[in-house]
């Protein structure tokens, strides 16, 4: 059954947003949510009515996480590169270890965190011949050296400093 209503005008309370019509109201409660089902943090909880029912939900883009430890993600570019996507490009962060995929090779190694900068230790990599190795040395080169971490969208990762960029999507 759609319900349709024309938008009403917004009333702006003290913990956010409020809209009402006869038959639908949305209270948007600019706190921290959980969606109860995965580990995403949302910035606001929202409560919709439809006649006589109430639905709780979570609003907004997924904020950064408060913490990488215990986290995976896809690769999605490397300098710039679309990564071709699969179980072979991927990054976790497991405690204080760092485990990553950028094609046919494997990398693993200790990481420290400082804000938004990230420190790899030394990491140890596979070394199989594969048809086209430059995605992994991209990357290796970028994981070499300390990175600053930049968030977007609140699932999104990048990765960066002189020698380049990795783009990571989080993995839930």
């Amino acid at each position: 059954v759609q319900i349709m209503q024309p938008t009403p005008k917004v009333i702006i309370g003290i913990a956010g947003e409020v809209y009402e019509t006869p038959r639908i109201g949305v209270n948007i409660v600019h706190a921290q949510c959980s969606d109860g089902m995965s580990d995403r943090i949302y910035p606001d909880k929202v409560q919709v009515r439809i006649d006589d029912r109430r639905f709780d939900g979570c609003g907004g883009e997924p904020m950064a996480p408060a913490s990488i430890a215990n986290t995976s993600w896809s690769v999605l570019s490397v300098n710039g590169r679309a990564a071709p996507g699969g179980e072979r490009y991927a990054v976790q962060f497991t405690g204080d270890r760092i485990s990553a995929r950028f094609g046919c090779n494997s990398m693993v190694g200790s990481y420290k965190l400082d804000g938004q900068s990230l420190t790899p230790g030394a990491l140890a990599m596979t070394r199989m011949a594969c048809p086209d190795m430059s995605m992994e040395a991209d990357a290796a080169r970028v994981l070499s050296q300390p990175v600053r971490l930049e968030w977007s969208a609140g699932d999104r990762l990048t990765l960066s400093n002189g020698a380049g960029a990795i783009v990571l999507r989080r993995s839930y």
